[in-house]
């Protein structure tokens, strides 16, 4: 069974699924509205270059996102989308 901490967040996970496609489009405003107003919110998208175009592009990424929770519910503090959708070893990653 859910708890309604649980239960809020699965919502704002469905909000913010659904917000995407106008993102896409160029459209922001149902994304700001899940985000954190946060100074240390963070947001680094690959997918501009395809803002704004009534023309649908298949484009695969992997798309970390963090939820913090604030007095107004959960927000996106954080969220990177990458273009890396492959298996790569750790050692590629790791600092020498």
């Amino acid at each position: 069974m859910m708890t309604a901490l649980q239960d809020g967040l699965a919502a704002v996970i469905e909000e913010d699924h659904s917000a995407l496609d106008d993102f896409m489009r160029g459209n922001p405003e149902p994304k700001k509205r899940i985000y954190s107003s946060g100074d240390d919110a963070t947001l680094a998208n690959q997918g501009q270059q395809f803002a704004g175009s009534d023309e649908r592009h298949d484009f695969d990424v992997r798309v970390p996102t963090i939820f913090t929770r604030e007095p107004v519910g959960w927000r996106i503090v954080h969220r990177h989308a990458d273009g890396i959708t492959t298996a790569r070893p750790v050692e590629s990653v790791l600092q020498r």
